[in-house]
């Protein structure tokens, strides 16, 4: 799409599947009945994804106004299969896996318009949970785990994200993309 979206209400939490294995590790031998393995000193979400957008020298815009692109791209999208192929249900599907391969965020649109409820504080009503709202304690993680206590000095970083772009494009991730433009990006 040209943009990355920026979340003000979330952080990154994430750690390392070795890291995960080390802390459980840790942990293995304690009391502790259950450990939320996550990182303790997780980056806000705006920050990590403005760390991505330099890197990839994209503009960084809040989700909202990311959200309103991808549906009318993805909107194009089905007009135009429409039109191209309005009596072959097979060819128009065909279209738009073009774009879902393009844009695959397009295809939980659904998914993003509740983020987008979430950081306006919408959305919440009773009965709904969502990830996003959830905070975790970790403090008995961090004090049962040489590995969690380690972490605490650290957040994640622009070295992470090296690391994950060189996984996601293994993985395809930038498929669509120039590969020289990718490159250059990265």
């Amino acid at each position: 799409m040209g943009n990355i979206s920026v979340v003000s209400f979330q952080s990154f939490d994430y750690i390392r599947a070795d890291v995960a294995a080390r802390a459980l590790l840790d942990v293995l031998d304690t009391e502790v009945p259950y450990v939320h393995l996550m990182h303790p000193n997780p980056i806000p979400a705006a920050d990590l994804l403005k760390l991505i957008a330099a890197k990839l020298d994209l503009p960084a815009v809040h989700i909202d106004k990311w959200l309103e692109i991808m549906v009318h791209e993805h909107d194009a999208a089905v007009e135009a299969a429409n039109r191209e192929y309005p009596n072959d249900e097979k060819a128009r599907w065909e279209a738009m896996r073009g774009h879902y391969r393009l844009n695959p965020a397009s295809r939980i649109i659904p998914f993003f318009s509740k983020l987008s409820e979430t950081s306006q504080g919408k959305g919440l009503e009773a009965g709904v949970s969502t990830s996003v709202t959830t905070l975790f304690e970790t403090k008995v993680s961090v004090r049962e785990s040489r590995t969690l206590q380690g972490l605490m000095r650290e957040q994640l970083g622009l070295e992470d994200i090296e690391r994950w772009f060189v996984k996601w494009r293994e993985a395809g991730l930038f498929v669509g993309l120039k590969k020289e433009k990718v490159d250059a990006r990265l």
